[in-house]
């Protein structure tokens, strides 16, 4: 199984509705790519005593899929590409990191 984390930064002039866009956008990859099993999106919560760890990340998600092939199909596909035409733009920077488990 590969967790496939996505964590993001927004350029400063990113307005609320954009976020909000960027949210909905990774979330319906879940569902157009068939080989997504599972999607896992929220508020993030901030800790007073350890807020310096998030890097200043503002937002993320967690796509679950199967394996390396799967992975590799959903980043071939041509809906991932239109995500990230589409989002780009209001990302400032981004964390990807894929954790392999059994």
């Amino acid at each position: 199984m590969i967790s496939h984390i996505v964590l993001v930064k927004f350029t400063p002039e990113a307005t609320p509705e954009q976020k909000k866009m960027w949210r909905e956008e990774i979330i319906a990859l879940g569902q157009k790519i068939e080989q997504v099993t599972e999607t896992r999106a929220g508020e993030k919560i901030t800790i007073a005593r350890a807020a310096h760890l998030d890097g200043g990340f503002e937002d993320g998600v967690i796509l679950t899929l199967a394996d390396m092939d799967a992975y590799l199909a959903y980043v071939a596909s041509p809906h991932h590409a239109s995500y990230k035409e589409k989002t780009n733009p209001i990302i400032a920077a981004k964390l990807v990191y894929n954790i392999e488990s059994k």
